[in-house]
């Protein structure tokens, strides 16, 4: 399950905005070691034999700067970890480990991760147009998760949405497969909410627009599609239990195996010969495994999965065990 973070949508919708803008970062080359100048990140390091010293041997004698002064927000750069700081107003989205840029290609990193990518999340200079869209009609939505796991027997599961325009009324708008547009919120140009309503196998189109009588124009759109996910197993072993000679009952083990069905915990139901369902047993892990020793001579005990303590309604797997 992911955890929906509004400072993590906001920044994704930072990012989405990119698409709007042709960004240019602009770059230049100095010896290593150098004072890097105010307003530039060290992006890589690498050798040149001609400059800097000109070692023979391959090294990062040369340190690859880019500008990040004049970037709008939402901009993302991969730069050298631990070799600048991270400006002010800019934020770390990842590290990783790249073996061939900022001085990995010539010998260890000195760090496991040897790059990282930040993102500009916080306006520091807002006399710099650039540091809010200046078009008239702009917007940007994104959704966490696109696609949504639905657990199996569940009718709908959840995704978060977050969106910001530079109109003064956003509203959004649902396509919903074989159901039409609605109209869903005009909850402000700058806004989050959670979408309760992603079923299996149908995709769900968010769209921005100025205007609530209609799903025109369009500022910007995401595609949200639900995902059944895998149904939890249940097992009896045996299932053909031989009472012994003189008693009423017989024993088998039941488990279950919750793996990739989006389930954390279960409980177990049964029933003999067709009485009512008695709630049995819940387990709070993916696997569960214990003995039922109530299996009827010459009759039935039926079993079932359902996540709810109190209600035998929900039936997601069902396993029957016959004692002779």
């Amino acid at each position: 399950m992911q955890t929906f973070s509004k400072v993590g949508l906001a920044l994704l919708l930072l990012i989405a905005s990119n698409s709007a803008f042709a960004i240019h970062v602009s770059q230049k080359q100095v010896c290593q070691n150098t004072s890097v100048p105010s307003g530039w990140v060290i992006a890589n390091k690498t050798w040149n034999r001609t400059t800097c010293g000109s070692p023979s041997t391959p090294q990062a004698n040369v340190w690859v700067l880019d500008e990040y002064g004049d970037l709008p927000v939402g901009t993302t750069l991969t730069i050298c970890a631990f070799s600048s700081s991270v400006p002010s107003g800019w934020v770390p989205t990842s590290f990783n480990s790249n073996p061939g840029v900022c001085g990995a290609q010539y010998g260890a990193p000195e760090n496991p991760y040897n790059t990282v990518t930040i993102a500009y999340a916080i306006c520091t200079n807002e006399s710099n147009s650039l540091c809010y869209p200046s078009l008239s009609q702009f917007g940007v939505i994104a959704a966490v998760p696109t696609t949504v796991d639905v657990p199996y027997g569940q009718a709908n599961a959840s995704t978060n949405l977050g969106w910001f325009a530079s109109t003064s009324k956003a509203c959004v708008w649902v396509t919903t497969e074989g159901v039409g547009t609605q109209l869903w919120s005009c909850d402000g140009n700058a806004a989050t909410q959670t979408w309760p309503y992603v079923s299996a196998g149908v995709s769900q189109t968010f769209i921005l627009s100025p205007n609530s009588t209609s799903a025109s124009p369009v500022l910007s759109s995401v595609v949200v599609t639900g995902v059944e996910g895998t149904a939890p197993k249940i097992h009896a072993s045996p299932t053909v239990v031989t009472v012994r000679s003189g008693q009423t009952d017989g024993s088998t083990t039941v488990s279950y195996n919750l793996i990739g069905s989006d389930y954390s915990s279960m409980c177990i139901w049964a029933s003999n010969n067709g009485q009512p369902a008695q709630l049995w047993a819940c387990g709070s892990d993916f696997t569960f495994s214990q003995v039922w020793p109530y299996v009827p001579k010459g009759g039935t005990t039926k079993f079932w999965l359902n996540p709810s303590r109190t209600s035998s309604s929900q039936v997601l797997a069902t396993i029957t065990v016959t004692g002779k």
